[in-house]
C-alpha cells in the first residue's frame, strides 16, 4: 500500500492540473469521482496525438536525413497493405475478420 499511495498521488496531481486547464471556472475544485474517466480520457486522447505528432516528425526526419523519396516508401503503404493491416489489428482486438465483397453497381439512366 505504502509503494502505491505515491503513485496515486501523482496521479491525482496530474489530473488536477488538468482539470484546471480544462475548467479554469474550476480552479479551487478537487478532482471528483465523476471527473476521473473523463480526465482519463481526454489525457489519453491527447498523448495520442503527442505521439502521433512525434512518430511523425521523427519519420519526417529520417526520410530527410536519408534522402528517401516518396517513390520507394509509398508500395509499403498501398491501400491493399493498408486494409491488411487494419484487417489484422482489428482482428486481434475485437476479433472481427473484415471481408471484401464484389458488388455491381447498377446505374440508372
Amino acid at each position: 500500500m505504502n509503494e502505491i499511495r505515491p503513485l496515486a498521488d501523482r496521479d491525482i496531481q496530474l489530473m488536477q492540473i488538468l482539470k484546471n486547464r480544462l475548467q479554469p471556472q474550476a480552479i479551487n475544485q478537487s478532482v471528483a469521482p465523476w471527473d476521473v474517466a473523463r480526465l482519463e480520457a481526454k489525457f489519453k486522447s491527447e498523448m495520442y496525438v503527442i505521439k502521433c505528432i512525434i512518430i511523425k516528425t521523427i519519420f519526417d526526419f529520417i526520410l530527410f536525413r536519408l534522402q528517401i523519396s516518396t517513390q520507394e516508401y509509398t508500395p509499403y503503404f498501398s491501400l491493399g497493405a493498408c486494409m491488411d493491416g487494419l484487417n489484422l489489428i482489428f482482428n486481434s482486438l475485437f476479433k472481427y475478420v473484415y471481408k471484401t465483397s464484389n458488388f455491381i453497381r447498377s446505374i440508372d439512366l
